[in-house]
């Protein structure tokens, strides 16, 4: 059986499954776990590894639209581990092929999206209102003072990330060029909220 080999093989707590794999041990909600794992994980472990095959194994899709069960402000973080983990890392450690010079801001822009995304109001008490309403009964504020929240299954303020027409190794060549410079959300990705069927469903 061929197996592709991985840099994150000698991570604590990872096995191969029967079909060549790399899973955590006692994976339960898949790539979540694997996410939360990697958010937790001592950054000096990852010395050494490559970035694209960080990205790619908490992430599901095809190598041209992924998704990962993260917002990009946690997956931000997990890069950002890895840098202070790699603070020299050459071009191979960052693990992408071809152009090196892509854009982080234009990439989450063009590309990116927030999926499996519903929105709710949130009153000043801070309850979740479902469904248009005549105000809150407890704080008594109007539906139409309240704040709109982004949620997913994960609850307020998340969603799961998509990138189409991309995938891992298109965010490690994104990183490359500002690899010594704070990494942000861009702004305009914050603000766009999209409600859609996409190709990872509603």
């Amino acid at each position: 059986m061929y197996l592709v080999k991985s840099s994150l093989e000698r991570l604590p707590g990872l096995i191969r499954d029967t079909a060549g794999n790399l899973l955590l041990i006692g994976e339960r909600e898949g790539l979540r776990d694997r996410t939360t794992y990697r958010m937790d994980l001592d950054p000096a472990l990852l010395r050494e590894t490559v970035l694209s095959d960080l990205l790619e194994w908490i992430r599901s899709g095809s190598e041209t639209g992924v998704m990962w069960e993260c917002t990009l402000a946690e997956l931000i973080q997990i890069i950002t581990k890895w840098l202070d983990a790699n603070p020299n890392a050459d071009r191979d450690q960052f693990g992408f092929h071809g152009e090196p010079k892509t854009d982080w801001t234009r990439l989450w822009v063009e590309r990116g999206s927030k999926i499996h995304l519903y929105s709710r109001q949130r009153c000043a008490c801070k309850i979740l209102h479902h469904e248009f309403n005549n105000g809150c009964r407890r704080c008594g504020q109007g539906w139409f003072d309240m704040e709109f929240v982004p949620c997913s299954l994960r609850g307020p303020d998340s969603y799961n990330l998509a990138l189409l027409g991309a995938d891992g190794g298109s965010v490690a060549a994104a990183v490359w060029p500002i690899r010594n410079w704070l990494i942000i959300e861009p702004e305009e990705f914050v603000t766009n909220h999209r409600y859609h069927k996409s190709m990872f469903g509603g």
